[in-house]
């Protein structure tokens, strides 16, 4: 199973475990992920149908609207052993650090039934550096307007996540921008782009996840320590980006992430492309697939390994 020293209990916070779905054909999917209104619009339906949803906040242990687990995954999964079939975790383990994202991984392994798939989407650090020097070297080359304006969101997009001091920082500026190439950051950020721009597909506004900080219900007063806990957290920190989980706290590329699913108990890591997955059935669901079913939703880098059988 790897190295699994310092993973965290998940005893104590047995008042709000998963509930766990299972399909028609008797097998249970986890889906786990922080963010994203026109990802979770357009395939919420299924998701609901099919999946187990837990969604990653810092701090975080409740239910929200659509009876989704708020939870903070530095705190491990909380469920039994070999629960679930196949799993994805999108955008989530960059906002945790090295050593927590280690521990994510290996508690993504120990929910995981021998020979089950676990795929991870995280932004590509090899993509946006080579993006970056690409960039760097037209405007050393040959200075203009256009390439000026390239290199400004490319400089951003490696930098911004993992040092803002305020919510959508630099990147959000240049967005909003009357210098953005719009077409390079539509090209580069797909759908997310629409979401920094608070222009999201009018169709799947009503299906966003409306609240994660108000509770259905608790138990408890380990629940009620953790909502006073989660409360003057935000209010001593002023919503800052490190605090509120926006912040990247690591990039991964091809290698580290490979080599970090070893680590965690995981063998045949496979590089995937958006729209391929080894999950049963990833070609009905396609959740890394944009609303127009042509483009990625964002350029992501894909991979997936399994737990030995």
């Amino acid at each position: 199973m790897g190295n699994r020293a310092g993973l965290r209990k998940i005893d104590a916070y047995s008042y709000m475990k998963l509930e766990i779905k299972h399909r028609s054909d008797g097998t249970a999917l986890l889906h786990t992920w922080r963010t994203g209104q026109i990802y979770w619009g357009k395939n919420r339906a299924d998701l609901l149908s099919d999946w187990t949803n837990l969604m990653h906040r810092k701090y975080c242990h409740h239910r929200n609207s659509d009876e989704i687990l708020v939870h903070d995954s530095r705190r491990g999964i909380p469920t039994g052993e070999n629960t679930f079939d196949a799993i994805y975790s999108c955008h989530v383990i960059e906002h945790l650090n090295l050593s927590d994202a280690v521990q994510y991984l290996g508690e993504l392994n120990r929910v995981l039934k021998p020979g089950g798939v676990c795929r991870v989407s995280t932004p590509d650090l090899a993509r946006e550096a080579r993006e970056y020097v690409r960039q760097l070297d037209r405007c050393l080359e040959e200075p203009n307007e256009e390439a000026d304006r390239k290199y400004e969101l490319a400089v951003r997009a490696l930098i911004d996540q993992l040092a803002r001091q305020q919510s959508g920082g630099e990147l959000l500026a240049i967005f909003r921008s009357s210098r953005l190439d719009k077409p390079y950051a539509f090209e580069r950020y797909g759908d997310v782009y629409r979401e920094f721009l608070a222009d999201p597909v009018p169709e799947l506004v009503e299906a966003e996840v409306r609240s994660t900080s108000k509770p259905t219900k608790g138990r408890g007063l380990r629940y009620v320590f953790d909502r006073v806990k989660l409360g003057i957290i935000r209010r001593l920190t002023r919503g800052h980006p490190f605090f509120t989980g926006e912040t990247d706290m690591w990039e991964w590329d091809q290698y580290s992430l490979g080599k970090a699913f070893l680590e965690a108990g995981f063998n045949d890591v496979k590089v995937h492309t958006y729209d391929s997955s080894e999950i049963p059935d990833w070609d009905r669901y396609q959740l890394d697939t944009s609303f127009d079913n042509e483009t990625p939703i964002e350029c992501s880098l894909c991979m997936e390994a399994r737990r030995p059988k």
